[in-house]
């Protein structure tokens, strides 16, 4: 039997695992959303899909943040890229 450590605020290492891995899940399937739309659609809505774009930067930041991994909004960017 394997203790489980539980760090500040109450959450163990496996739940901010699990959080993370699920936050990352939803951040690529809203990702390959876009990136299926029609070109066309990808031009004319191309503020609406950046705006997207940045929310998941933002929740993947807030995810590795919680896991204790600190990359800046940059270093996310030059990953997608």
């Amino acid at each position: 039997m394997s203790a489980s450590v539980t760090h500040a605020g109450g959450h163990t290492a496996a739940d901010r695992r699990l959080h993370f891995f699920s936050t990352l899940k939803t951040v690529v399937s809203d990702l390959i959303n876009i990136r299926n739309q029609n070109r066309l659609l990808l031009v004319i809505f191309s503020n609406v899909n950046k705006d997207k774009v940045d929310g998941c930067v933002d929740r993947l930041a807030a995810a590795l943040d919680k896991f204790n991994v600190i990359l800046s909004n940059s270093s996310i960017y030059a990953l997608l890229t």
